[in-house]
């Protein structure tokens, strides 16, 4: 028999309770005890998706059937446009699916949060150095972006000062219409730069975060 699907908004207080316990954890026996409390956790996610998969290709199975009854009617029935059984077993299906995205979230978020938490000092060591590789390598990402952003500002630059060559005079108002569309176009070309900037500084800063209560676990 069929076990019955728990909604995903059930288990997101759970999951989220359970993965703030995270940074209040000081030893290796911590770890482990949370690591098991997560593994269970973990486990009645997946059980649920399982069973969502399920669902699905049962009414699946029930859409196909319909479309074969649907498509077996005379022509001018058919004009009239899909069956109300139809309709509502795509609705079932989208629901379901939407559902089923839930849940891999969620298993994605206690995984991830699993593989930050080392059992042993083997672990530890090795999970610190792989956080530190991750910040040299978003520190160079982030050299990377800034280095864009000056080359966006250089020409910019330039291409003011093309504007004031011309023979334009500062008041003039063709160079001021010019230099407020320069502005305005180094704003946008500079805005997604801007964006990934701050996406990396929260990243590195997250992962100062990581690392130090990682070192501190004994």
């Amino acid at each position: 028999m069929a076990n019955k699907i728990i909604s995903a908004s059930e288990l997101t207080s759970s999951i989220d309770s359970l993965i703030a316990e995270v940074t209040g954890l000081n030893s290796f026996l911590d770890t482990d005890h949370w690591d098991n409390k997560a593994k269970s956790m973990l486990e009645k996610v997946a059980l649920n998706i399982d069973e969502i998969d399920s669902s699905i290709a049962n009414v699946q199975s029930q859409l196909h059937q319909a479309q074969m009854d649907f498509d077996s009617k005379p022509l001018y029935r058919r004009l009239l446009g899909k069956s109300g059984e139809i309709k509502s077993l795509e609705k079932h299906i989208t629901l379901l699916q939407r559902e089923r995205s839930k849940f891999d979230d969620l298993a994605e978020r206690l995984q991830s949060t699993i593989d930050l938490t080392p059992n042993s000092p083997e672990e530890q060591k090795s999970l610190i150095k792989e956080l530190r590789l991750q910040k040299k390598e978003l520190q160079a990402q982030k050299k990377e972006v800034a280095a864009e952003m000056r080359t966006v500002r250089v020409e910019s630059r330039q291409k003011s000062v093309q504007v004031t060559n011309y023979g334009f005079k500062s008041l003039n108002t063709l160079a001021t219409t010019e230099r407020r569309r320069l502005r305005l176009n180094r704003e946008i070309e500079l805005a997604p730069h801007e964006d990934r900037k701050a996406t990396i500084e929260r990243q590195i800063l997250n992962l100062d975060r990581v690392i130090l209560w990682a070192e501190s676990i004994k």
